[in-house]
């Protein structure tokens, strides 16, 4: 976890930052845990605790303290350890101040404790050992016994080392950043954590949260005894809410409340919490309002992205397998916007801004300021893991191959396709299938209004279920093609392979006696090796999924028995997304260009016309889906082509289990459904675009029918015959003249004309070129391809 915890935070730590002590526990944070008093000072504690009226030095604050700041670590009658004597020497420090201000103590008062020395707190959220020095308890929690305390519990950390040098430093600042994770993972409730490393007589003060780590200068503690006094006092007097509780959630024990927009739910469970501890720190709550259950979700998000989750879920309102939300807000601490800007701020106005410049201002560059806010959501569903069926898994793989078409079809790419990602949920309960919902609209984007590049801040994919392109990094670390539909299809591929390998059949069994790490889709994971490289992961995977025997062996040859009969549907669905990819292996220089040709006469072509079309040219088409990228290739027919496949497979399942098919059949786009109702205006405008490129096509198929007949020739001047062997391209042995396909990319040139960077790449596919939009992607993302669409499924969603 170290060496992955430390580069999460890389670009969003400011060190040495002057004044941060000062910020997080000012005088009036220190007074709200004083009860009764109107305002108390740090400055007025230290002058009590020296037992004069004068400042004085620390030589009278030594004297009038028992243990004594010269005596720290000196004397041990009782065979203490160090951390015991540091924590029993500040808790002697807060009982005399309770005593100077008259506060009660109480079950809810806060003490030091060393009692995780040597060993870790209970319940760890994730497998690793860590074991804080000191912690900050409530004291009726440091009473209970061993096995009763775990990381729930901890308010704050202190780490201490004998001396000081940059070793230890570094040692201390890990362990305390390694403890803010398992802190973060551990209480859901918690904004951000607060603790303090102790190296010889030098302390240094770190904050933690959602969009990195601040750290104070190194501070001597008997040089600087107020702010030493101060960081006590405030672990031991701060408010929850001021130590980094959110204080509109009351948790315990996974149960309790939580406040949206005024309305108060009732959490029932915890569904999922985010474990790392820099970005959007996702939790869900399933939670119930009036008797009706919701999901919220509760995240920090990047204000720098363009099309936050809830702009897009508003967008998608009405869409079939899209959540539906009930509530949104950003989340108030006060009358002030929760943050992670709060407390960097002040870095730009610090007269030490100027010493730090140079370092300071390429990590604010970087740095993200991140917001606190919920999506209240509907309806709540259960992992894919839970199918109860091969036929309702293969149903709900259907699904998500649709809802990627309805998003492509208002403008949307989700972009984090993953198995979380994906439930199921029980929409009519007349039906015995549920339906699957792609949930967690993060990293997704509206592609016309936004650029392809990410928003600020740290950013990781779901590794195993990216697709190849998107694992192949530029220079600077970032995919060298833009993120596009057909991408989102590939992690379906992915999302499904997993399913089969991980799982030992229905209901979330796991698999017995099975080494997963070693497994083939283990090693996608990056399971294998301690620091995954993505050039390397890439390399492996695309070894295993673009040789057919090796995907054969090394992929489906791990399925577990019970999926065997979804070996077809998988072999189906790797033809249609994974295609010839290097143009130099094409036997003449423009056959890439025919096959586009082939492609957009047939993707312009009704139903009854293909009907009528030869069978060379049936068999052309065929070839043409081979070697053309996806990129170059109809968003449309993709998607047609994953679906007929899927609604075989659950026709076959159907016949051999005797269950009638559990869907609509739906094999040619054109059958797709259309709500005119729900059209937006900017849906309707493609729409009507769409029907003026058809007619435009239409004219040309008329006049050149594509081979209708007994000749055997195609028309629009494409001749030749396809190979017997359909396994085998095509050979089109001419190139065309013009004809369908040029008149589809004329009108759309003419009438969308791309940006001078896009022109210049016109016959690059976006499997081989830079990250510019190739311009069929382009053409994808202007196309008018329908809008939303109709079902007869509730809408709705779970998490």
């Amino acid at each position: 976890m170290g060496d992955v915890l430390l580069r999460e935070v890389e670009n969003g730590k400011f060190d040495d930052v002057p004044d941060l002590v000062e910020s997080i526990f000012s005088d009036a944070i220190i007074s709200r845990g004083f009860p009764g008093a109107a305002r108390v000072s740090v400055s007025d504690i230290l002058t009590k605790v020296q037992g004069s009226d004068g400042p004085g030095s620390h030589r009278k604050m030594i004297d009038a303290f028992p243990g004594a700041w010269v005596q720290w670590l000196a004397n041990n009658p009782g065979g203490l350890s160090r951390e015991e004597q540091i924590a029993d020497y500040m808790n002697k420090m807060g009982d005399k101040i309770r005593g100077l201000y008259s506060i009660p103590s109480n079950e809810d008062s806060h003490v030091f404790s060393a009692r995780f020395r040597n060993k870790q707190p209970a319940n760890p959220p994730v497998s690793c050992v860590r074991k804080p020095d000191i912690c900050v308890l409530n004291s009726a929690i440091s009473d209970l016994p061993d096995g009763k305390v775990n990381w729930e519990h901890l308010r704050a950390v202190v780490e201490h080392k004998e001396s000081l040098n940059p070793v230890a430093f570094q040692a201390a600042y890990e362990e305390l950043l390694n403890c803010a994770r398992l802190i973060f993972a551990s209480q859901p409730n918690r904004r951000f954590v607060l603790g303090m490393a102790i190296l010889g007589d030098y302390a240094t003060f770190f904050y933690f949260d959602r969009a990195g780590v601040i750290s104070s200068d190194r501070f001597h503690i008997h040089e600087n005894p107020e702010k030493f006094l101060r960081v006590i006092v405030g672990f031991l007097f701060a408010s929850n809410t001021d130590l980094g509780y959110d204080p509109t959630i009351v948790l315990k024990d996974g149960k309790g409340f939580i406040t949206v927009k005024g309305k108060k739910y009732e959490i029932e469970r915890i569904i999922y919490v985010e474990s790392s501890l820099r970005g959007r720190g996702t939790v869900c709550y399933l939670a119930i309002l009036d008797g009706k259950k919701y999901v919220i979700k509760d995240s920090w998000v990047d204000i720098s992205r363009q099309s936050p989750e809830h702009q897009i879920l508003k967008q998608l309102r009405g869409v079939a397998g899209v959540p539906t939300i009930a509530a949104y807000e950003v989340v108030k601490i006060g009358q002030e916007k929760d943050t992670t800007k709060r407390f960097r701020k002040f870095l730009k106005k610090t007269k030490f801004f100027n010493a730090r410049e140079l370092a300071w201002r390429r990590i604010l560059a970087i740095a993200e300021n991140r917001e606190h806010r919920r999506i209240v959501m509907t309806p709540y569903g259960d992992s894919l893991e839970t199918f109860s069926s091969l036929i309702e898994l293969v149903s709900g793989i259907r699904d998500l191959v649709l809802i990627v078409r309805d998003l492509a079809d208002n403008d949307i790419l989700h972009r984090d396709l993953s198995l979380r990602n994906v439930i199921l949920a029980k929409l009519d309960e007349s039906s015995p299938l549920r339906r699957a919902f792609l949930i967690d609209y993060d990293f997704a984007i509206n592609f016309i209004i936004q650029n392809f590049e990410n928003a600020k801040g740290h950013r990781t994919g779901t590794l195993p279920f990216m697709a190849l392109e998107l694992l192949d990094s530029d220079a600077n670390g970032n995919p060298k093609v833009a993120h596009a539909y057909y991408h989102d299809l590939e992690s379906i591929f992915y999302i499904l392979c997993w399913i089969c390998t991980v799982l030992q059949g229905p209901n979330n069994e796991e698999r017995k006696n099975f080494n997963f790490a070693a497994s083939e889709i283990g090693m996608w994971a990056g399971l294998h090796v301690d620091n995954p490289n993505l050039g390397d992961i890439r390399v492996r995977k695309q070894d295993s999924i673009e040789h057919l025997n090796r995907f054969k062996s090394n992929v489906l040859g791990e399925f577990s028995p019970y999926f065997k009969d979804l070996h077809p549907c998988l072999l189906a669905m790797r033809r249609v997304l994974f295609v010839r990819t290097e143009i130099d292996e094409f036997d003449e220089p423009d056959q890439l260009e025919r096959g586009k040709a082939v492609l957009d006469a047939w993707a312009a072509m009704s139903k009854e016309e293909r009907e009528l079309a030869s069978d060379d040219f049936k068999k052309k088409v065929k070839g043409a889906k081979k070697d053309v990228p996806l990129s170059d290739q109809h968003q449309d027919e993709v998607i047609s082509d994953l679906v007929k496949i899927l609604d075989d497979t659950l026709d076959d399942l159907s016949k051999k289990h005797g269950s009638p098919p559990p869907v609509t059949v739906v094999n040619n786009p054109s059958a797709f459904a259309v709500d005119a109702a729900a059209e937006s205006p900017a849906v309707a405008a493609r729409k009507k675009k769409r029907t003026v490129v058809r007619k435009a096509a239409k004219i040309e198929v008329a006049e050149n029918p594509l081979g209708v007949g007994e000749s055997g020739n195609a028309g629009n001047g494409m001749r030749g015959t396809a190979s017997e062997d359909p396994g085998l391209e095509p050979n089109l042995d001419e190139k065309p003249n013009v004809g369908v396909g040029r008149i589809l990319r004329s009108f759309v040139k003419k009438t969308n004309p791309p940006p001078p960077s896009v022109r210049k790449s016109t016959r690059r596919s976006a499997r081989s070129g830079p990250p510019e939009q190739s311009s069929r992607t382009l053409r994808s993302a202007m196309k008018p391809s329908g809008s939303k669409r109709a079902s007869s499924l509730n809408r709705g969603m779970p998490l």
